[in-house]
C-alpha cells in the first residue's frame, strides 16, 4: 500500500547559528522509515538520536541516545509518550537504555528526553521505533556498549560490569574475578552483570566475562577501588620568636596516594631554601618545615590534598613576634676559590652579640660569630648560592633575633683547580681534567692570564668538553693564569678581584713518575689537623707530597716517606681538600695527583652542652640528657648522618633532657642537642644499633607450614603474604622473641613471601621466597617421636610384654 504525507515540509527561512526544523509525517504501521534529501543527496544521520531497529525476544538490546549539553544533563525515556515504567530488566547508561532480556512488550516508539536541572531546560529526540521479533538460530557476539571497562569508584560504592552477549540459543557467560591470593578465580555465576554491590579493597582488579566455547568472545574490565582524602594530623596556628624553626603538620590519606600542595596568604608556596616539605616518623607524618623565621614570613598557611577527584584542605596561621631589631646591610660576596665564598656586611646598629649567614642549596643557618664577615664552603662549584646575615642584638632580657637581609645576594664558588707542566722551552700545558670528571655538566671555560707584576687581563673562551690547553710562555717571562668554569653560557656576574692566580714559576719539568696513590682516606679528624692514608702500587722508593687546598685557593704541602700522614695548623670547622703524589726522592718532579678527598675539620670551641648521654627505654625508644643549665633547647635526630641537620626530626623541651620515640633499632641514631642563648650546637653523639638486622634467612617445611629462621637476636616482627603486589600494610604479621617463627595456614600450591624486621622501624629487610611445597610422602611428616613409639610398641608385642589397657 502506498504511504500518504500527512504533513510535509513547507519553504521557509532560518538564521544562521540557530536551530530550525522541516515536518514531516506518514502515518504508518509499523511506524515507517523516514530519511531526508538535500539537493539530491541523502542527508547523513545524526547517530547521537535513537535510530529505528528491530530485536530479537529473550535477548538483550541497547538505543543510543547522545544530547550536547553544557554541562552534562540528564537523559531519561519516553516509550509511546509514556515514561518507562519500573523494570529491573531496563539499565540506564550515561547515553544509552540496555533492554537486559527484550521482551513483545519492549515494542514501541521511544524518545530521550535530556534535562539540564541546572539551567532548568529539556531537549528532545527524534522519534525512534522499536520492533521486537521472535528469535532465530544465531552465533554469539558482544552487544556493543558505551560503558567504561576501565573504571573507578570509590569504596563501598556499587559498580555493576555489564556483558551483554547476543545469540540463540542463549550463550552462556563465565567470570573471572581477582581472589586474596592475586590469582583470578572462575566465578560460578553465568548472569550477563555482575553486580558489585559495596566495592571493598579487595573488590579491586581486572574481571574477565567470556563466552563458553567462543574464548575470542569477552570483555574485560579493570576496576580501581578509591578513597576520599582525608587529612589525619591538620597544621595548627603557631606564635613563634624570629629566628627559630617553624613545622605545620599536614599528612594527609587516601587512594590514590594524596598530593600535598602549600599556599601562603592565597597564593602558591614555593618550595626551596627555608620553606621545605619534611617526612617525619619513618614517612607516617609530612610537615612543612620553615627554617629562620622572618617577620615577613607571617601569614596564613593552607595546604591542599588532592587525589583524583576528592580533596581535603586545613589551614594554619603563623605569627612572628617578640622584640625586632635592624637587620645587616651592605651584604656583598666574592668568590675565593671553587668551594669557597667571602661574605661582608654593616655593622647594624645595637650591641651586636652574633652573626649568622643563611645559605640556600641545601638551606642552613650557618655557625653564629661576631665577625662581619664569614668565608662560606659551598659544596657544589660553580654553582649560584644565595646568602643573607642576620643579627643577634643583646637585649634586656635575652638576646633578639632580626630579620634576614634583603635582598638575598648570589655568588658561585669559582676558580678551577688546575695543573701546570712545562711543554717544551716556551709553553706550559694547563690542565683540568680532574675537576672537570667531578663536575661534567660545564658548558664553557675562560683561560685567564696576564703577565707578572701586570693588571692587564687576556681571556680564551673554551668550550666545555676541552680538559687542557696549551699556553704559549716566553722563555724569559712568566705568566699568572686561573680558570673559570660556568654551567650556562649565560655567566653569573662576579666580582673575581679576591680569586687568586697560579704562576707559570710553579710549572713542573715533565718526568718520568707514572705511580699514582690509590684510596686516600682520612682516618682522623680534630679541630686544627687531621690523619690521611693512601696505597701506592710499583711506589718502592717513591717519596710523596701531601697538598691540602685551603678555602682561599691557596695550597700547603708537606713531604711524607711512608703511606700516612699528619697535616697540622688548620682552621676549627673548615672543609679542606686533600690529594697526593708520589715522586722520586731529591727531585721536584713527580707524577700525578691523585683523586681529592674532602675533609672537614672539627670545632674547638668550648661547648655549652657537656657530658651527652643516652638510655634506652625500650627498643624505639630513647631517653638522651645532657649536662646544661635548664633552659630551651631543640633536639635533633636522624639515623641518617649525611642528612643535613635541618632535614632531621627534632623536638623541643624545656630542661636537659628529653624522650625520642619510634627510632630504628637497627640503626645507628644520631643525636644533636641545639640551645637558643647563646644559638649553639653540641657534638653529634652516636647512639648505636640495640638489634642487628636479621640476615640469613632460612625456610624449611613443616607438617603444617613453613619454618623461618635467621641470625640476630631481640624481638621481631614477621610479615608474610602469598601475592607478592599486595601493599605491605596488607601482609599479616606475627611477633617473634626469639630467631625463628612457624607460618601455618598457607596454601601449598602458591610461593610464600616472608619479611623479618625489627619492631617499630619502617620494615627494612629483604623478601625471602619460599617456593611452592613440593610433592612429598606424607609419611616424611611423621615426627621423630611417633615413630620411636611404634618402635617401642612392636618390641614390646614382640617379647610379650604388651599389656592392653582397660576400662
Amino acid at each position: 500500500m502506498d504511504k500518504q504525507f500527512t504533513r510535509q515540509p513547507v519553504n521557509g527561512t532560518a538564521r544562521a547559528g540557530q536551530p530550525y526544523a522541516l515536518s514531516c509525517e506518514v502515518p504508518s504501521a509499523p511506524p515507517a522509515s523516514v530519511s531526508w534529501l538535500r539537493d539530491g543527496e541523502t542527508l547523513p544521520h545524526d547517530d547521537r538520536q535513537p535510530l529505528n531497529g528491530k530485536a530479537r525476544a529473550g535477548q538483550p538490546y541497547a538505543l543510543s541516545c547522545e544530547v550536547p549539553l553544557a554541562p552534562p544533563a540528564s537523559v531519561s525515556w519516553l516509550r509511546d509518550g509514556e515514561s518507562l515504567p519500573h523494570d529491573d530488566r531496563y539499565i540506564f547508561l550515561a547515553n544509552q537504555l540496555l533492554f537486559t532480556q527484550i521482551r513483545k512488550e519492549d515494542a514501541g516508539v521511544y524518545k530521550c528526553v535530556a534535562t539540564n536541572t541546572y539551567l532548568n531546560k529539556n531537549r528532545i529526540s527524534d522519534s525512534a521505533w522499536l520492533r521486537v521479533e521472535d528469535p532465530v538460530d544465531e552465533e554469539p557476539a558482544l552487544l556493543q556498549l558505551r560503558d567504561e571497562v576501565n573504571i573507578t569508584a570509590p569504596r563501598y560504592s556499587r559498580v555493576r560490569l555489564l556483558c551483554p552477549v547476543t545469540g540463540w540459543p542463549r550463550p552462556k557467560i563465565t567470570w573471572e574475578i581477582p581472589d586474596s591470593s592475586g590469582r583470578r578465580a572462575i566465578l560460578d555465576y553465568t548472569e550477563e552483570i555482575l553486580d558489585l554491590t559495596s566495592l571493598e579493597l579487595d573488590l579491586e582488579g581486572v574481571y574477565k566475562c567470556s563466552v563458553d566455547e567462543y574464548t575470542h568472545i569477552h570483555k574485560i574490565f579493570n576496576v580501581t577501588v578509591t578513597e576520599a582524602v582525608t587529612i589525619t594530623l591538620p597544621p595548627v596556628s603557631k606564635e613563634v620568636i624570629r629566628a627559630s624553626t617553624v613545622r605545620f603538620n599536614c599528612t594527609a590519606v587516601g587512594r590514590p596516594t594524596p598530593t600535598v600542595t602549600w599556599y601562603k596568604d592565597g597564593q602558591p608556596l614555593v618550595l626551596g631554601g627555608r620553606f621545605n616539605m619534611r617526612s617525619a616518623n619513618f614517612g607516617s607524618r609530612y610537615e612543612l618545615v620553615v627554617g629562620g623565621v622572618t617577620s615577613a614570613d607571617a601569614g596564613i598557611y593552607q595546604c591542599f590534598a588532592s587525589s583524583a577527584d576528592s580533596i581535603a584542605s586545613g589551614w594554619a596561621a603563623l605569627g612572628v613576634g617578640g622584640a625586632s631589631a635592624a637587620a645587616p646591610t651592605g651584604v656583598r660576596c666574592w668568590p675565593l676559590g671553587a668551594h669557597a665564598v667571602l661574605v661582608r656586611w654593616e655593622e647594624p646598629m645595637g650591641d651586636v652579640m652574633a652573626y649568622t649567614v643563611q645559605t640556600t642549596l641545601p638551606a642552613w643557618p650557618g655557625q653564629p660569630h661576631s665577625n662581619t664577615e664569614e668565608t662560606i664552603t659551598v659544596s657544589e662549584p660553580l654553582t649560584p648560592y644565595g646568602f643573607q646575615v642576620r643579627a643577634f642584638i643583646k637585649g634586656p632580657g635575652k638576646n633578639v633575633a632580626s630579620d634576614m637581609s634583603e635582598p638575598p645576594i648570589f655568588c658561585q664558588g669559582q676558580g678551577v683547580p688546575i695543573q701546570i707542566r712545562k711543554k717544551g722551552d716556551d709553553a706550559v700545558l694547563i690542565s683540568w681534567q680532574e675537576f672537570a670528571k667531578e663536575t661534567p655538566d660545564v658548558a664553557q671555560w675562560v683561560l685567564q692570564y696576564r703577565p707578572e707584576n701586570s693588571t692587564e687581563e687576556r681571556n680564551i673562551t673554551l668550550s666545555g668538553d676541552v680538559r687542557n690547553y696549551t699556553l704559549p710562555v716566553p722563555p724569559d717571562q712568566n705568566l699568572q693564569v686561573r680558570l673559570l668554569g660556568s654551567k650556562t653560557l649565560e655567566w653569573l656576574p662576579q666580582n673575581l678581584t679576591l680569586l687568586p692566580w697560579t704562576s707559570t714559576a710553579s710549572r713542573d719539568d715533565a718526568g718520568d713518575v707514572s705511580a699514582v696513590p690509590q684510596d686516600v682516606h682520612v682516618t682522623g679528624v680534630w679541630a686544627r689537623e687531621f690523619a690521611v692514608r693512601w696505597r701506592c702500587e710499583r711506589c718502592e722508593g717513591h717519596a710523596f707530597t701531601v697538598c691540602v687546598r685551603k678555602p682561599d685557593g691557596t695550597n700547603k704541602c708537606l713531604d711524607s716517606y711512608n703511606n700516612s700522614a699528619t697535616v697540622d695548623g688548620l682552621e676549627p670547622e673548615t672543609e679542606y681538600e686533600v690529594e697526593v703524589q708520589a715522586r722520586l726522592p731529591g727531585r721536584a718532579v713527580g707524577g700525578p695527583f691523585s683523586l681529592p678527598q674532602t675533609v672537614t675539620t672539627l670545632s674547638d670551641g668550648p661547648q655549652l652542652v657537656k657530658d651527652l648521654t643516652w638510655r634506652f627505654v625500650n627498643a624505639t625508644t630513647v631517653r638522651v640528657s645532657w649536662n646544661a643549665p635548664p633552659a630551651k633547647y631543640t633536639v635533633s635526630y636522624s639515623s641518617e648522618l649525611k642528612m643535613p641537620v635541618e632535614m632531621w626530626s627534632s623536638l623541643d623541651t624545656v630542661g636537659n633532657t628529653a624522650l625520642i620515640t619510634d627510632i630504628d633499632p637497627t640503626r645507628d641514631t644520631f643525636v644533636m642537642v641545639t640551645s637558643f642563648d647563646p644559638h649553639v650546637y653540641s657534638p653529634i653523639k652516636t647512639i648505636p644499633a640495640q638489634i642487628s638486622e636479621a640476615k640469613d634467612l632460612q625456610s624449611t617445611f613443616t607438617r603444617s607450614g613453613v619454618m623461618v629462621s635467621w641470625k640476630g637476636g631481640g624481638p621481631r616482627v614477621v610479615r608474610y603474604s602469598q601475592n607478592l603486589t599486595h601493599s605491605l600494610d596488607l601482609w599479616p604479621s606475627m611477633n617473634a622473641s626469639g630467631s625463628s617463627i612457624e607460618i601455618t595456614n598457607l596454601d601449598p600450591t602458591l610461593p610464600t613471601y616472608v619479611m623479618v624486621a625489627a619492631p617499630g622501624q619502617s620494615q627494612r629487610s629483604q623478601v625471602l621466597t619460599i617456593p611452592v611445597r613440593p610433592d612429598e610422602p606424607s609419611s616424611l611428616y611423621l615426627g621423630i617421636q611417633t615413630i620411636l613409639q611404634y618402635i617401642e610398641l612392636f618390641r614390646q608385642v614382640v617379647c610379650g610384654q604388651f599389656i592392653p589397657r582397660t576400662s
